[in-house]
Formats: structure tokens, C-alpha cells, sequence
């Protein structure tokens, strides 16, 4: 489980990463979600945002993507301009 500071500094990493067109957040970090991130890299087409887990924590990483919250924050990066989930 990541300490407060891992927490914080993730936090502060989303503040920074620019929200364009063709970003993409990840639901869940599991095997499919290991998958999805490796054919989406592959394609290179959509830009990965971000991983949305109810179990993982804040500031946890599957394949150096971090993980920004969970499904009730999917409102909230909608209504930010993130349009596409896998």
C-alpha cells in the first residue's frame, strides 16, 4: 500500500499530464487491463491518461501507468475531456 507521500506526489503527476483528444483511461488493473495497455501502446494512436481501480490505491502503477482513481472519479475525467475508457 503506497505512504501518504507516493499518494501525493501521484496526485500531483495527474495535475500535469494534458488531457488531448485521443487520451484514454484504463478501467481496472488487472491481466486484461496489462493487455489493453500493451495494444493500446502498440497502436500508439491514444494516449494513456491514466488507470481507474476500486481495489488499487492512488498512486499504485500497472506497466508505469499510474492509478488515478476509482469508478466514481469517472465523472469528474469525463467532464475534464477524457472521453475514452477500454
Amino acid at each position: 500500500m503506497p505512504n501518504e507521500n507516493s499518494i501525493i506526489e501521484a496526485i500531483k503527476d495527474l495535475l500535469e499530464l494534458e488531457i488531448e483528444n485521443n487520451s484514454v483511461v484504463i478501467w481496472g488493473g488487472g491481466g486484461h487491463a496489462k493487455t489493453c495497455i500493451e495494444m493500446i501502446r502498440a497502436i500508439g494512436t491514444l494516449k494513456i491518461y491514466g488507470i481507474v481501480d476500486d481495489i488499487l490505491s492512488i498512486g499504485d502503477n500497472v506497466l508505469d501507468i499510474p492509478v488515478i482513481g476509482n469508478k466514481s472519479n469517472l465523472k469528474e475525467l469525463y467532464n475534464k475531456g477524457i472521453k475514452n475508457a477500454v
